[in-house]
C-alpha cells in the first residue's frame, strides 16, 4: 500500500463561520481576583450583544474541504473587534486550520486504506 502525500492549505478550501455564543458570558469571559473589573468586560460584551455585535462573544467555526471531506473545528468564548482581528490575534485561527487539516489527511488515508481492502489480486 503507497503513503499517500499530506494535503496542505494550498490543497483545500477553508471557511470560516462564526455564530453567538451560547455559553454564559458571566464567569466565563474573565477570571480575575478584581470582580468589579470582571463585572465591566462582561458588560461592555453584553451591551456589545446587544447592538447585534456577534464578536461580542463569539462561537468560531472552521472548516476544511477537499473533494468530499469536510473537517470542522470550534472555539467558543471569543471576544474580538472583528474577524480580521480574530484572524491575527493569537493564533487561534491558524490553529483551527492546522487541526482541521490533521483530521482531514486522517479521514482520506482511512478511506484510502478502506479503499485497498477493494482491490483484488
Amino acid at each position: 500500500m503507497h503513503m499517500l502525500r499530506k494535503l496542505t492549505r494550498d490543497d483545500v478550501t477553508i471557511n470560516l463561520e462564526v455564530d453567538y455564543d451560547d455559553t454564559p458570558v458571566r464567569g466565563n469571559l474573565v477570571c480575575s481576583d478584581e470582580p468589579e473589573l470582571d463585572k465591566r468586560d462582561e458588560d461592555e460584551v453584553f451591551r456589545r450583544l446587544g447592538r447585534g455585535d456577534v464578536w461580542a462573544w463569539a462561537l468560531v467555526k472552521v472548516t476544511a474541504k477537499w473533494n468530499g471531506f469536510r473537517a470542522v473545528t470550534y472555539l467558543g468564548g471569543c471576544t474580538y473587534d472583528n474577524e480580521e482581528q480574530f484572524m491575527e490575534s493569537g493564533g487561534y485561527y491558524e490553529d483551527m486550520i492546522d487541526e482541521a487539516l490533521e483530521d482531514l489527511n486522517a479521514q482520506v488515508q482511512e478511506s484510502y486504506r478502506e479503499a485497498c481492502k477493494l482491490i483484488e489480486n
